[in-house]
């Protein structure tokens, strides 16, 4: 009979909690014998064998000179840093007839396998009642992936694979049960948490459609370009058929009836309030600019140039590291905009490249704004990154570097 009880957080973070203490077990939490637990705990009662645990911790770069030791000093590890947190003298985890389980003495109670029996019970539910109740259920419990800080290794992708399939049908289920019962706060508070763990799952449109249910159509059009930025910019993909056809909703609401200028204005402005630095927008939306723009110039013989800024390492090379190139291209972002007039438009093109539309002479305008890019830059970030300018009129055949 287990003497204790640990309560271990595995989704959107890990953490143990024993008497309402978390307990800390040492301050590298990527440490192998943490992995021994977490592997275990996440078995539960069937176990998991000696093979099954090593193919999971070592990776096959790793030349283990003697193996057996090996394991045997993690649990070594694992049992003395869990007694130096405070628990008990106890073993942990045990070895039976080649398979490792928890020890008899220590009940772990994990949110993972909460989520799974909530989830099972909501299958097997034969009434609708029920099935929310389990469905709900197992939705507060999930909060995020599964061990985010081991994302990338094999067995963790494997469950959170089949954790987030599960989760898809709870999301499914709700947002429809809300749907059907009108209830569209609580379907927008669905989806909204959905998309905030998977935004790439399109979990947007449920909120889109929960807003336009209950005729929030400013914050549904906001909601759109946010979303229609992420895919561009982060994914290189359009808005889906469906959220182009919430779009296309929201557009009939906005030209439905007659309005007085006034209306119309304010309507206009409360959906892009952003009222600091140069305006940012999607690059559909710099093309539109670029075009009008270009009408424009016919008009006054006013110049017009696009510009391109293109980041480079501090080498002048392309970045290899994709993390690293996000935070500098955030970084270039916000001095893009605040280095700009309030009346410049620019956009993302790709990570490593930003489009600005700039009126004046090349020689006066672009070299201008070329200059206090370069300025602040060093002002900011130093000489960790370069970056290269080229610029083109608008409608001439003429272009400089």
């Amino acid at each position: 009979m287990a003497e204790i009880t640990l309560y271990v957080k595995m989704l959107g973070s890990f953490s143990i909690t024993w008497n309402d203490k978390e307990i800390v077990l040492g301050r590298n939490k990527s440490a192998k014998f943490i992995k021994v637990l977490q592997i275990v705990w996440l078995a539960g009662e069937k176990g998991i064998t000696k093979g099954q645990l090593v193919s999971r911790i070592y990776s096959d770069q790793e030349i283990l000179t003697n193996l057996s030791n090996s394991i045997n000093n993690l649990f070594y590890q694992m049992r003395k840093q869990m007694i130096k947190s405070g628990l008990p003298d106890y073993d942990y985890i045990v070895k039976k007839d080649s398979v490792f389980y928890i020890d008899d003495k220590t009940e772990i109670i994990t949110d993972v396998w909460q989520f799974i029996n909530a989830y099972s019970m909501a299958e097997r539910a034969d009434s609708e009642e029920l099935k929310l109740k389990w469905y709900t259920r197992a939705f507060d419990i999930y909060v995020g992936e599964l061990l985010p800080e081991n994302a990338g290794e094999l067995h963790v992708v494997t469950d959170s694979t089949l954790l987030k399939k599960r989760y898809k049908k709870v999301i499914s289920w709700l947002g429809q049960y809300y749907k059907n019962q009108k209830r569209f706060a609580d379907m927008y508070k669905i989806y909204e948490r959905a998309a905030l763990i998977y935004p790439d799952e399109d979990y947007q449109e449920g909120e889109l459609e929960a807003l336009i249910k209950r005729d929030m159509f400013k914050e549904a059009y906001e909601l759109y370009d946010k979303t229609s930025r992420y895919y561009k910019e982060e994914l290189g993909i359009e808005p889906s058929e469906t959220m182009t056809a919430y779009y296309n909703s929201m557009s009939e609401h906005f030209n439905n009836g007659e309005k007085r200028i006034e209306d119309i204005k304010n309507e206009i402005v409360s959906l892009r309030p952003d009222k600091e630095g140069a305006y940012y927008c999607s690059y559909p939306g710099f093309v539109d600019c670029y075009h009008m723009m270009a009408r424009t110039m016919e008009r006054s013989g006013q110049s017009v140039y696009v510009m391109l800024c293109t980041l480079k390492d501090y080498m002048g090379n392309s970045f290899n590291n994709k993390d690293k190139l996000k935070i500098r291209s955030d970084e270039l972002n916000e001095i893009i905009k605040g280095t700009l007039r309030y009346g410049d438009v620019y956009c993302r093109y790709s990570d490593s490249q930003y489009l600005i539309l700039l009126s004046g002479s090349p020689g006066e305008g672009t070299e201008i704004v070329r200059e206090r890019i370069r300025k602040k830059i060093i002002e900011k970030i130093g000489y960790k990154i370069s970056v290269t300018f080229s610029a083109a009129s608008i409608v001439e055949n003429e272009s400089y570097m």
